[in-house]
């Protein structure tokens, strides 16, 4: 799910499954910023968590990704543009197979007000 201003969002045929979408960051949180949250469908148990980030629409350094897991909510900042078409992992957690788990991301990087292009692709959980 995805919210924020709609006329800043935008669609492209590329990414993990072929599409994805991209916004320009804040360098800080302003009304209406754009965000999006994933909620998987998990049993209860540890899950190493992973993030496509594709190839282009990735020039920022802080990517906030905000995990919310079984013993609260933990931040990774992830300089998408060291990696093209890559999963990368956020780490390993303990997950209650609730709506409370999800990951979350928005375009809040504190880099200079809309310099860099974000990307919001695929997560995935994997157990461990």
């Amino acid at each position: 799910t995805h919210g924020g201003a709609p006329s800043a969002w935008r669609t492209e045929n590329t990414g993990y499954g072929g599409t994805m979408i991209w916004t320009w960051n804040n360098d800080r949180r302003r009304p209406n910023y754009n965000w999006a949250r994933w909620y998987p469908d998990l049993e209860q148990g540890h899950y190493e968590v992973f993030v496509y980030i594709p190839d282009r629409y990735t020039t920022t350094a802080k990517a906030r990704y905000w995990i919310s897991h079984r013993d609260g909510t933990t931040l990774r900042v992830v300089k998408q543009s060291a990696y093209s078409n890559q999963w990368v992992s956020l780490g390993t957690y303990r997950f209650q197979g609730n709506s409370n788990d999800y990951v979350s991301l928005a375009d809040v990087t504190y880099e200079p007000y809309l310099s860099r292009l974000i990307a919001f692709d695929a997560v995935k959980w994997v157990p461990r």
